[in-house]
């Protein structure tokens, strides 16, 4: 039987009293376990939700950026439930700030975890893809990337995160 909290639940958690990265991390801690023990309260807030934690996969602390990762996979079925709504709002995000941060961290040495992201984003974005244009070109290129490499772990990564793609493709055959 699921749990039932009251409205402002979170009003009785101890708040964080750190710096800025401690009160990013006392977030995720909420958010994953509201994820895990109120999976019905946030499915009615996904899109809000998302708003917040998908730029987080680009923050420049690894530490950030690893929670958001788990944090958008342990919501992932929450946020497929709303994934026309969540594409919206995530396709310009990626336009203006993912892929070109994606891209910097893949040049930083983060490849594993920039194409472990892609296949997420190519599950969140569905249909929306198979329109074409510049956008899917951009995300391409980072696929083109992990392609690229000299090593056989990424490209190994690389092709997983591409068949994502090709599966993305195949929901719409005609």
């Amino acid at each position: 039987m699921e749990k039932k909290y009251p409205d402002n639940f979170l009003a009785v958690l101890p708040s964080p009293t750190g710096d800025a990265t401690e009160v990013l991390s006392f977030d995720f801690v909420v958010n994953i376990r509201l994820l895990e023990q109120a999976p019905s309260q946030m499915a009615a807030g996904a899109v809000c939700w998302a708003k917040l934690v998908i730029p987080l996969v680009v923050h420049s602390a690894n530490k950030v950026r690893l929670r958001a990762a788990a944090a958008l996979e342990l919501g992932m079925p929450l946020l497929l439930e709303k994934q026309q709504e969540v594409a919206a709002i995530v396709e310009p995000m990626m336009s203006s700030m993912l892929i070109p941060e994606m891209q910097k961290l893949f040049a930083s040495k983060n490849e594993t975890n920039m194409l472990k992201l892609w296949p997420l984003f190519v599950k969140l974005l569905g249909k929306l893809l198979h329109k074409g244009g510049a956008f899917i070109n951009s995300l391409l290129y980072l696929e083109e990337l992990g392609f690229r490499n000299s090593s056989p772990n990424i490209k190994k990564i690389a092709f997983i995160a591409w068949k994502s793609l090709i599966d993305n493709f195949a929901l719409n055959p005609g």
